[in-house]
């Protein structure tokens, strides 16, 4: 059940699959301290036009990994990306208190008052697990402004805050060490299975089919009335096709086999059903998907074609019999085995 559920999700039905751990690979780098590769991570993540979520935790994690090598000015930078998007959204998170503590640690360092007061008052404004903090960052501003407060009172508030964020921090600790472990036991197994994924296993399957079928193309049949003149001219010509890529052509059909060969369409469809194997439809469709998972494969232009493109190069002239086609031959549409190739490749 749990790898049919994954073939259900690489298949298509959850296109974010791939991003979602790729995002967690480069969050495990960080924590292990590789820093530099978990900002190439996150910046090859921002260049795939990210979901809200990958794109906010992205820039959250660059701005972190380069604080681990001490470059404030790009730290600052991608905080300030990462705080845009959550006031665009109105979105507030305990897990940003990091960010923005370290945001006024940097204003501070500048003698840059106004803004420091500024992320000061967000991290205020947080209204559930933040607002343990909110009496230490009153307390400061307090300080800092000359705000007077009571004295008495605050030295319990500050205890009973501060006890507060010690268990807050102890259960987020725990938290993360489990999401941490979880991470990297998917990511062991999907790299572990990668060699088993359903795409490739079909592929090597069908290459497997086309060998079988290629020899045996030329036995003679017992069922047709097929002349050795008849076949010998149909081989000749579908070795030619085959060589020449005819199949990739929009008008090729059985007509353009009657008009280069002379022979009538009854013999042409007796020769593919009894010596090929299949009709000329399946046989046409089999050789143009087979040429655009070769493009894919090898062509690096080709493999970020848009679906359009890519049906037109193999001799389609819409999509959807394109991906008919394809899901037909490679049990998986054409757009999904694209991503991929694209994957693969970057891997290599």
């Amino acid at each position: 059940q749990e790898e049919q559920k994954k073939a259900e999700l690489l298949a298509g039905d959850d296109p974010y699959l791939l991003d979602d751990l790729e995002l967690s690979e480069g969050i495990i780098e960080h924590h292990l301290g590789n820093y530099m590769k978990s900002v190439t991570v996150m910046k090859n993540i921002l260049q795939d036009n990210p979901r809200f979520i990958h794109e906010l935790y992205a820039n959250f994690y660059l701005g972190k990994s380069y604080g681990g090598i001490e470059n404030e000015d790009k730290q600052l930078f991608y905080y300030q990306k990462a705080d845009s998007l959550l006031a665009e959204a109105e979105y507030i998170s305990a897990d940003f208190a990091e960010m923005y503590h370290q945001m006024s640690k940097i204003h501070n360092k500048r003698k840059d008052t106004k803004s420091q007061l500024g992320i000061m008052q967000k991290l205020i404004s947080f209204d559930s697990v933040v607002k343990y903090n909110n009496f230490i960052l009153q307390k400061t501003t307090a300080e800092q402004y000359l705000i007077p407060l009571n004295e008495e009172k605050s030295k319990e508030q500050l205890q009973e805050s501060q006890q507060k964020i010690s268990n807050f921090r102890l259960i987020m600790l725990i938290a993360l060490v489990l999401f941490l472990g979880a991470t990297v036991i998917a990511i062991a197994m999907w790299s572990r299975e990668r060699k088993k994924d359903k795409i490739y296993a079909n592929y090597l399957e069908y290459k497997e089919q086309r060998k079988e079928k290629e020899a045996e193309k030329f036995i003679p049949s017992k069922k047709a009335n097929i002349s050795e003149e008849h076949k010998q001219k149909l081989n000749n010509f579908l070795e030619k096709v085959e060589r020449e890529r005819l199949y990739a052509k929009q008008n090729f059909s059985k007509e353009t086999i009657k008009r280069y060969t002379k022979i009538n369409g009854h013999t042409i469809s007796d020769y593919f059903r009894e010596v090929v194997g299949m009709s000329i439809n399946d046989y046409k469709n089999l050789k143009r998907v087979e040429l655009s998972v070769f493009l894919m494969e090898n062509d690096k232009n080709y493999r970020f074609h848009q679906l359009k493109y890519l049906a037109e190069g193999v001799g389609y002239n819409n999509t959807v019999t394109y991906n008919k086609a394809f899901v037909k031959v490679m049990k998986i549409k054409p757009i999904e085995f694209q991503r991929r190739a694209q994957k693969a490749n970057k891997n290599s």
